[in-house]
């Protein structure tokens, strides 16, 4: 059986988020957004939704997207790296955060 996700990886240079230096200065500025540990990257900022079907906003998708964000201070710098998973598997959605989870737990430094 398919199973439906995406992973999308950005980085927001210098000012990405301005005024948020640490995780807790960017959890303080979102609202539902709380500071996780990630084992080989540091803390992080894990934001997790469940929002109904939008065909208009959502490319014609009909279907609840449940979506977990992971910004991560870039360490040295001002940047921020930020991981958005998403599925449309509402059925399978706890499963599938799981996955998210463990994947973002995966991201280290060198």
């Amino acid at each position: 059986m398919p199973l439906a996700s995406s992973l999308l990886v950005s980085l927001a240079h210098e000012g990405g988020w301005p005024g948020c230096r640490t995780a807790h200065d960017l959890a303080r500025r979102l609202a539902g957004a709380e500071v996780v540990e990630l084992e080989g990257a540091g803390e992080a900022v894990r934001e997790q939704r469940a929002e109904a079907p939008d065909p208009e906003r959502l490319m014609g998708s009909t279907l609840p997207t449940t979506t977990v964000v992971y910004n991560v201070p870039v360490p040295a710098s001002r940047a921020w790296l930020t991981l958005t998973f998403s599925t449309p598997m509402e059925a399978l959605a706890p499963k599938m955060v799981e996955l998210f989870d463990t994947v973002a737990g995966t991201l280290h430094w060198q």
